[in-house]
């Protein structure tokens, strides 16, 4: 894969001069002998520097710069491979021009630099579908069950009912409508053809029951989330909340359980794992009674908050907050705080920081600072009346999206001390931007959205086709087809205009449709824009289909130099680089 790098044959010329002016900045600091001798120096003498010294030159370069200098000589290309200068250009990255927290395979201490290098250009490079579709079938093999079983495709008796995939694309986790949450291992090969692992990682919590309810909602933002493994950069452990709503009793009155969960991800070469990341419950950190009519939508979890929306018959309906620890044991009709949004229903919500919501329901996408404006009480909603419960005042409520239909949200993204959000309409993809630490005394402490693109630009009708499902990432999304005959693949790539993007590559938004027929037809599909993985399944997991995406595999070795000067290429190392 090659991306950004300018041809030695035609930009030489332009390469040098560009290099010039960033080394003669860098040459003050780190030259030997600084001062006017060291800016005046020629790329030829600055490709002779000792390779100590031209490393410390690299590790203050950007992304762009690292790869154009790479094709210039050997002594650079050689540079351009040490350890120091991508684990640099990570941590100086993430937050910036990266999003925080920013997963790579194993530990930032453990990476190589290839390691590196891969997983920051597999962000940032221009992505789409192999046009033709390149797909791979994977039979899925229950815990419990034989390969032979799985390959007659008769793994998954009950449906799923919410679906999520882990960051960094490995494992993708279902909850069923017989209450049970299960993952899914893909491995971390993108190509693999082999069968996909299933592991039961939550029992249900109404064994008689086998059609309920299970909604999901993972938090690998929150330092809650994360604790001590933050600052491995490497997705160690995460929280995920489970709602378990089974069918309503005869006398007409339905308990849902509400549990948060430790999921660990053990890495190749601990004790007792065997050589490949396995996902593992960790253990259960929380779980209370919700007394429920109609039903639950829009899961969140962040930190200690915990958010739903819940619908009841006539149309009332109502988003409540609580923090887990403190509901943590309590009964359908014990007391322990609740915050309440009245008269919203959202489709998707999150908690954001800041003690922020963002709710996106059928038309628009607002935000509250639900514990500084949202009404509160100790009593269940059950033994309220809505109408009785306050409203949140007009001033305090921001919409950030109107008179939209169809709307999609993704998940949250930390970037120079901001919230990023995507949205998608039927008529536009908007951005949003929300100050982490902004005055937390008004809603509208918020960068306005900006239109990332029109439909009217790609499509002919205008709007963008309905899908079925559409998965949203921080630049990219991808969405399948929801018309009787499933035909087709969606593929958007996007950018916010004040991200970083390369001069050699000038950035213009995309729209594809990829027409293709399924042997057998996926009802779901699964985005991950940390290694561009994409999948397919259908409703029952028997199954996953993987799609071959241009941007999806590691970083090609062999890159060009200039003529005359690629002999005895060799991996750029010191003594002192993994220090």
């Amino acid at each position: 894969m090659k991306l950004w790098l300018v041809s030695p044959m035609t930009s030489i010329t332009g390469s040098f001069q560009h290099l010039q002016k960033t080394f003669s900045k860098q040459l003050q600091y780190t030259s030997p002998c600084p001062g006017e001798e060291a800016l005046k120096m020629s790329p030829t003498t600055l490709s002779e520097l000792p390779i100590e010294l031209l490393t410390k030159v690299f590790m203050n370069l950007e992304l762009n710069d690292i790869l154009r200098a790479r094709t210039v000589c050997k002594s650079m290309h050689s540079a351009s491979r040490i350890l120091q200068v991508w684990r640099s250009l990570a941590l100086r990255s993430i937050g910036t021009t990266l999003p925080q927290p920013f997963f790579f395979p194993k530990p930032l201490q453990e990476c190589s630099s290839s390691d590196i290098e891969s997983s920051i250009r597999r962000w940032e490079a221009d992505w789409a579908l192999k046009s033709p579709l390149e797909t791979v079938l994977r039979p899925v093999v229950m815990e419990g069950q034989s390969v032979m079983e799985g390959q007659l495709g008769t793994a998954g008796t009950a449906k799923f009912w919410s679906f999520c995939m882990v960051p960094g694309g490995q494992f993708a986790i279902a909850g069923m409508t017989d209450g049970s949450v299960w993952a899914y291992n893909l491995f971390d090969d993108p190509a693999s053809s082999s069968t996909v692992r299933a592991k039961l990682l939550v029992r249900a919590p109404f064994p008689s029951q086998n059609r309920m309810q299970l909604h999901l909602a993972m938090d690998y933002v929150s330092d809650e989330a994360l604790g001590d493994t933050r600052g491995i950069y490497c997705l160690s452990q995460f929280n995920l909340a489970v709602i378990a709503l089974p069918r309503a009793p005869p006398n007409g009155l339905r308990i849902a359980n509400i549990s948060v969960w430790r999921i660990c991800i053990s890495r190749p070469g601990n004790a007792g794992t065997s050589g490949r990341h396995e996902i593992n419950l960790g253990g259960r950190l929380a779980s209370f009674m919700v007394m429920a009519d109609a039903g639950f939508f829009g899961l969140s979890l962040y930190g200690k908050a915990i958010a739903y929306g819940l619908f009841f018959p006539l149309g009332s309906r109502c988003t409540v907050i609580a923090q887990w620890q403190d509901a943590n044991g309590k009964k359908e009709h014990d007391e322990f705080l609740r915050w309440y949004i009245q008269d919203t229903l959202p489709m998707a919500s999150h908690l954001l920081p800041g003690d922020r919501i963002i709710l996106a329901e059928h038309t628009t996408v607002t935000m509250y600072n639900w514990r500084l404006h949202c009404p509160t009480s100790t009593l269940p909603l059950s033994e309220h009346q809505l109408r009785q419960l306050e409203r949140v005042p007009l001033r305090n409520v921001h919409t950030l999206v109107a008179s939209a239909s169809d709307i999609s949200i993704s998940s949250p993204f930390l970037m120079r001390g901001t919230t990023r959000l995507v949205v998608l309409t039927r008529e536009a993809l908007h951005s949003l931007t929300i100050p982490v630490d902004g005055d937390n005394s008004q809603a509208g402490a918020i960068q306005e959205s900006q239109l990332l693109l029109r439909a009217s630009d790609f499509c002919p009708s205008g709007r963008f086709a309905a899908p079925w499902y559409f998965e949203l990432g921080f630049c990219r999304a991808v969405g399948i087809h929801g018309g009787k005959d499933l035909s087709a693949i969606y593929a958007v790539q996007y950018r916010v205009e004040d991200d970083h993007v390369p001069e050699t590559a000038p950035y213009q938004p995309t729209y594809e449709r990829h027409p293709h027929t399924f042997d057998r037809r996926p009802s779901h599909i699964l985005y991950d824009q940390f290694t561009n993985r994409v999948v397919l399944t259908d409703i029952k997991l028997s199954h996953f289909i993987t799609l071959s995406s241009h941007a999806s595999h590691a970083v090609d070795d062999d890159e060009v130099l200039v003529e005359g000067r690629e002999d005895d290429m060799v991996e750029g190392t010191f003594p002192s680089a993994a220090n």
